[in-house]
């Protein structure tokens, strides 16, 4: 099985790298992983089965999910350029490109309380970092405690919801934590293993961390602000 993307849209190729008047890096890669999505990733996968209804969680059998890891590998390699220039060498989240795993024999999909957290050291960064005014009598009151605490940072957590995957694989001795959502999550049944145990434990409430942050020194809806010194979280009320 082969997939080819040299030219997915029908319009003129692109010159050679050597060749080109800018870096091949520059052209943008989403018409490439366009043409791949409608061919090999919707509405399904062919020759792959959904998991779970809703959720892009995919089985199949270690020889399916090879051939058709095999179009993904492609698409990697078309836009290879763009990822070693632009990202590093690493697949930027944006492109939302699936995760595969071979040799899998259970999977538990489980919902969890997730937090979208960053540190500020100064009052400045953090209130250009919100869209929600923040008021002076606030500000002043984040300053005062960066000022008691020379050392410490202002931390903000902005809770959502999010959905993981716990992957058990035959080769490894512990699951594997995976965040699938975004970007999809193909999994290949160990050989010798009809099919992949799903088990949807979406609907069991973890228990909160006994080492979570408390007493924020400001809330902001549903974003909370902590001050943080030393692995240590102070009283901010």
């Amino acid at each position: 099985m082969s997939l080819s993307l040299d030219n997915p849209t029908g319009a003129a190729a692109l010159p050679a790298r050597d060749r080109a008047g800018k870096p091949f890096a520059d052209a943008p890669p989403q018409h490439y992983i366009e043409a791949w999505r409608a061919q090999w990733w919707n509405p399904e996968p062919p020759g792959l089965s959904r998991a779970l209804e809703g959720l892009p969680i995919f089985l199949g059998s270690d020889d399916a999910v090879r051939g058709w890891a095999e179009a993904l590998c492609n698409l990697c390699g078309s836009i290879e350029a763009h990822i070693n220039d632009n990202c590093r060498g690493r697949v930027p989240r944006w492109m939302k490109l699936p995760k595969v795993l071979f040799g899998v024999e259970r999977v538990t999909v489980v919902r969890c309380e997730a937090k979208d957290s960053r540190s500020f050291t100064n009052v400045a960064d953090f209130v250009a970092s919100v869209r929600t005014t923040v008021e002076v009598a606030d500000q002043e009151r984040l300053s005062d405690w960066l000022r008691a605490h020379p050392e410490g940072k202002l931390v903000s957590h902005a809770p959502f919801v999010d959905l993981a995957a716990h992957v058990y694989s035959r080769h490894d001795d512990k699951p594997r934590r995976v965040r699938f959502y975004e970007g999809g999550l193909v999994l290949a049944a160990a050989p010798g293993l009809e099919r992949v145990a799903v088990d949807d434990h979406r609907g069991i409430v973890r228990k909160l961390r006994s080492n979570r942050y408390v007493n924020p020194l400001l809330e902001l809806g549903k974003m909370r602000v902590y001050g943080v010194e030393q692995q240590m979280t102070f009283r901010g009320r």
